[in-house]
């Protein structure tokens, strides 16, 4: 009898722990960007090279001219100053004839 009951919860553990799943299975770990390494690799990069690094823009406008693009981001920034990870920082990327000419990066 003895036997039968260590068994039983012997199973009943294993069972019940393997069984278990994460609940991060599917999700991506989002990526914390360093604020100096956009402001240093960024600019001179087209739009295919930065939405290859950043992903899809969450805000997009042009002037007038459509000669200036801003794109803007919502992303994890570390700041290597302070050590600090700012989480939905602001980044907005300015492109002129189609290359990143300006980075701005605000912690929030």
């Amino acid at each position: 009898m003895n036997k039968l009951v260590f068994i039983v919860s012997s199973f009943v553990v294993v069972f019940s722990s393997g069984c278990q799943t994460p609940t991060t299975v599917g999700q991506q770990d989002a990526a914390v960007y360093g604020k100096r390494n956009l402001e240093i690799l960024l600019p001179g990069k087209n739009h295919q090279e930065v939405e290859g690094i950043l992903g899809q823009p969450d805000g997009f406008s042009e002037d007038v001219s459509s000669r200036l693009v801003t794109l803007e981001y919502r992303r994890e920034v570390l700041d290597q100053a302070t050590g600090l990870t700012f989480y939905l920082s602001r980044i907005w990327l300015t492109f002129e004839k189609g290359i990143c000419v300006e980075v701005q990066v605000e912690l929030l």
